[in-house]
This record gives C-alpha cells, structure tokens and sequence, in this order.
C-alpha cells in the first residue's frame, strides 16, 4: 500500500475519534476501536499481508484523537466566570469586531478571569477596534442551548453579555501585525463605500474581504433565500480567484518562485485579516498544497489534500470538526465538487462548452455542491432554496470579473480618488445585475423542509456514495471495453 494510503487512513481514524469525543462517545470509542483492531489483526493472520498490521497499529489513532480533542478543553470549563451575576472587569478586544445589524459583536478576553472570552454585543457607537481596552460592568450568562455553547467553545468563548456598560481604558493592546491587518480591511471597505451606492459597495465588500457588516436586514433573507451567501463566506471560489490575479501580478514582476513564495504569503495575510473563518482557512490550505505539488512537479491527490485540511485545521482546534457548521459546509461542498460534479457532467453528457455567462458549468457545480449540503443546512437553517441553481447560474460566472474590478478600485482609491471612480464606473453595472438578481430570487417563497434525523442523512449520503462508486466502475467498465 502506497504511503498515501497509510496517511489517509491513519487522518480518518485520528478524526473519528476527534469526532467521537466530541459527541461524547465515551466507551463507544474504545469499543469500536477495539473491534476495529481486531478485524484487523484477523485480516492479517488470514491473509499475512502487512498492510492489515500496520492498519491495525494506526487505528490505535482512533483513541488519541478522542485523547487530544479532550486535552484541547481541558481546564476551559473550571475558569472562574462567574454567571448570572452582576460583575466588573477589565478585558481586551481580542477579534475584529462584527457589525450585527445594529449592534457590535466583540470578543473579549479577561485576564482577570483566567484569560476566559466572553462575546459582548455592545451598540453600533461608539466604535470599538481590535486591542481596545474595556471597562466592563454587566452579567455573564451562559450561553444556551448547548449547541450555541459548543459551537462557542470551538472559539473558546465561555459567556455572552448583553449591551454591558463600558468604558474605554486603553488602546492599541493587540497586536500590531493584525491590528494592521484589520485596518487595511477597513480601508478597502471604506475605500468601496465611498465609490459605489451602498447596497452594492456592501456585496462588493463581502465578495472580496467577506465583510458583511453593510448588509440589511432584507439584503442578508435575500442572499439566503436565493441560495447565495456562499458567496461572501469566502470559501474556495474567492481564494481561487484571488490566487489567479495574485500569480499574474507578481508575475510581471518577479520569477515564477518568487510569485509562489508572494502569493502564499497573501494568502496567509489575507485569511488572518478576514477573520479565519473555516471555508478560508479550507481553501488556503488546499490553495496552498495545490501549488506546492505544481511547483514540485508532483501529482495533487485531491483526497488526500481534503483530508490534510482537515487534519490540520482539526489539530489546531478539534472542536470545528462537529460544533463548526461553516467548516462541514465547506468540507461537503468540495466532496460535492470533486467526487459528484464529474459523475453528473457525465450522466448529462457535459460536453466541456460552458454556455452564456458561463450557465452549464455554474450549473453542475451548484447542483453538486447544494446536494452535497442539502440535509445540513435544513437541519441547521431550515430551509433550501430551490431556485438557488438558476440564481447561482446568473452569478457566479460574473464573480471573478466583479473580485478583480472591486479589488483594482480599492487599490486606486490609494492612489487616487479619480481613478478608482473610473474603475467605479465598469464595476457598478456588474454589481448592480447581482444585487438585482439575488433581491429577486430571495423574494420568491421556497418550501421549509422538515430537518432529517441522523439515520435519514446517512441513507441519504449513502445513495449518493453508491451513486458516485456505480456511475464510475460503469464509466471504468466502458473505457476498459472500448480500449
């Protein structure tokens, strides 16, 4: 067995247990690790191949990654917060804050509580800013229900306030790499606002920084009822565009290493500024090993590249891989691409022509990856948008064009305000057909569907999974005939 094999094995019993740990399977983690190392260790006195003996040596990972995912909240839960009570403390900005309608997310981190983080929703002024210095009076509550609880701790926030008085004691306390960081995603937001009507500087500061603070209320049930917000979540759509215009600038100026080299530091740059949000981070690793393996003339094993995001993404924090929605979104949706899009290209005879605003490819890339999502999101939203393939199909295919004009006109707006108005004037149409067509299909009405039990999802992706093993041992089968 290929050491490729051993590695994708060796990440899915390390994640299983990463997975079961964090669904509280307690003894059902030994056990089934038990079973699965003696159907291994059978298979080997069997069949005396090796291959069974070292599977059976790395399923012991089953069991450290129910360890490590353990460790990672060890002593979380025992700090000294005390909820439901009225309290004073000092504690620092620690993230960017998020406007939320019309109030303000900030994260805050109390020395005085053992470095506990607590989200504050505060009002939209005065502003506060990454680093700042609070004086906080107010109750902590903890969160509820437990499903909030635990997609917080994944963030190790342990508390929330409500709109807590607050004074200002000091600022510039963070860092200063990221609090510039913050502040240039601030100005290329600012620098849209003040060249396009609002509506549209704020879906070109989501398409490109993910930021969505400018949205509305109406604009926010739109993007969702007309299956779009995938498309300010910055997942592997946007970090694939920018690599593309990134690799052709620094290539007009530097050898094709150099341009590597720059352009992954972008990368790094970019998703810490966007906050690392899971489908970033996703796609920046995938980014990043797809042009490493060109680089060094290697093949990409796609698999084994979906797999080493995960795992690092999961070593640094094991609780997105359950309580993280964002990050099981932007995982199914790239299974959905790589493995489902190719067979339904194939059962629909996709002969490569990509059509009118490139309408068959954005087609059969929405198809793919809303199927692969589809129990998830009505489990966790619920509700699909039906008309989300032909609202998709109108847009996507304009968003790379739109990316590169908002980025070009931010990036005048350094330069001169003259300049980016001109670049205003060929982004704004653009801007202004998405916003029409996402303002149109989020009005027409999409049935709620009922959310599936577990059993129903796992019948669900089995069909698909068969779907996809049929549908490609037939293909096998043909080519294998016809040769």
């Amino acid at each position: 067995m290929p050491p490729g094999e051993y590695f994708f094995f060796a990440a899915l019993f390390f994640l299983g247990g990463v997975g079961g740990a964090s669904l509280d399977l307690n003894i059902w983690i030994l056990v089934f690790n038990a079973v699965l190392m003696a159907a291994f260790l059978l298979m080997w006195v069997r069949k005396k191949e090796r291959r069974f003996l070292a599977l059976g040596a790395l399923s012991l990972l089953v069991t450290a990654g129910a360890i490590y995912c353990r460790a990672s909240v060890a002593g979380l839960q025992d700090l000294p917060v005390p909820f439901n009570a009225k309290t004073s403390f000092v504690g620092t900005v620690d993230a960017d804050p998020r406007i939320s309608g019309g109030s303000l997310d900030v994260v805050l981190k109390v020395p005085d509580l053992g470095g506990a983080r607590i989200l504050a929703k505060l009002p939209r002024y005065p502003e506060r800013h990454y680093g700042d210095v609070l004086n906080v009076t107010g109750e902590i509550k903890s969160p509820a229900p437990a499903s909030y609880a635990n997609y917080l701790l994944k963030e190790r926030v342990l508390g929330t306030m409500s709109f807590p008085q607050t004074s200002l004691a000091a600022t510039g306390r963070g860092s200063p790499v990221m609090a510039w960081l913050y502040g240039f995603k601030g100005s290329i937001v600012g620098a849209l606002s003040r060249a396009l009507p609002a509506a549209e500087a704020a879906l070109a500061a989501g398409l490109t920084v993910g930021e969505r603070g400018g949205f509305s209320a109406a604009f926010n049930q739109a993007m969702q009822g007309s299956g779009t917000t995938h498309l300010v979540a910055l997942s592997g759509y946007n970090i694939m565009v920018i690599v593309t215009y990134a690799m052709a600038l620094f290539l007009l100026f530097c050898r094709r290493r150099a341009a590597v080299i720059l352009t992954v530091l972008l990368i790094v740059a970019f998703v810490l500024m966007t906050g690392a949000e899971a489908s970033v981070v996703r796609a920046a690793i995938m980014g990043f090993i797809l042009l490493l393996a060109r680089e060094a003339g290697r093949l990409f094993n796609v698999r084994n590249a979906i797999m080493l995001a995960g795992l690092v993404m999961v070593a640094v924090n094991p609780q997105v891989l359950v309580f993280d929605v964002g990050f099981i979104l932007s995982f199914l949706a790239l299974i959905g691409l790589v493995y489902l899009e190719p067979v339904l290209q194939g059962v629909f005879k996709y002969s490569g022509q990509p059509g009118f605003l490139a309408w068959r490819g954005n087609l059969f890339t929405t198809a793919s990856a809303q199927a692969m999502v589809l129990p998830v999101l009505v489990t966790n939203f619920g509700g699909f948008s039906p008309v989300s393939l032909v609202s998709n199909i109108l847009v996507l295919g304009l968003v790379p064009l739109t990316m590169g004009l908002s980025f070009a006109l931010a990036g005048l707006s350094f330069v001169s305000s003259f300049l980016a108005s001109i670049v205003g004037l060929f982004v704004w149409p653009l801007l202004r057909f998405e916003v029409g067509v996402i303002e149109f299909f989020g009005r027409l009405p999409f049935p709620a569907l009922p959310a599936p039990g577990w059993v129903l999802a796992l019948i669900y992706y089995a069909a698909i999974a068969g779907f996809i093993i049929w549908w490609n041992r037939a293909h096998s089968n043909v080519q294998a005939n016809r040769g």
